[in-house]
């Protein structure tokens, strides 16, 4: 068996040479036959951070704000909610206020409450507010993020869990390192 470096040039050496360009992420050999390359200059939003207002969030924002200082590069912010299902029996029973909008209105309560928190970071921040279940926004998310930092459990509804569903479902979908 020949073994060939990343170079295509014959090599000796049982183990790959990895890029000399970017970050190995990891090797898939049976794809590409070499380590996909992760260029940080691809993803713009530099350390991804889940905030939702909870004291997790906040150590993980304190957490994500030192490494996008360390790295860098830009701190995003993202708090995700998902849309209610509208379905109303009778006039009687459709809400006062239109439930989407207080949705919209909390999720900017949240960010504010993430930008009071940083107070003057000195770096570049960026705060979003995305529709849809928190682990399929980051996921998406995770695709044009350096790093993705969330909270180990957040104001969910399962108060038994020590670790929350985010945390659990996000790392082995994430395509960004996964910080919990």
């Amino acid at each position: 068996m020949m073994l060939v470096s990343n170079s295509g040039a014959p090599s000796s050496s049982p183990v790959a040479e990895p890029p000399s360009e970017g970050v190995v992420m990891s090797t898939d050999a049976f794809t590409t036959g070499r380590p996909p390359v992760f260029d940080p200059a691809t993803r713009p939003f530099g350390v991804l951070v889940g905030f939702d207002g909870s004291e997790n969030a906040k150590s993980a924002l304190d957490y994500a704000a030192e490494a996008a200082r360390l790295r860098e590069t830009r701190l995003t912010v993202v708090t995700a909610y998902r849309l209610p299902r509208h379905f109303y029996p009778n006039y009687a029973s459709l809400p006062k206020d239109d439930e989407d909008e207080q949705r919209s209105k909390r999720a900017e309560e949240i960010l504010e409450g993430a930008r009071t928190h940083l107070g003057a970071f000195p770096g570049d921040v960026q705060f979003l507010i995305a529709t849809g279940h928190a682990t399929e926004v980051f996921r998406d998310m995770s695709a044009e993020a350096q790093l993705t930092v969330v909270g180990s459990r957040g104001r969910g509804g399962f108060m038994g869990l020590l670790v929350g569903s985010v945390a659990t479902a996000l790392p082995p979908h994430a395509a960004s390192p996964v910080v919990v």
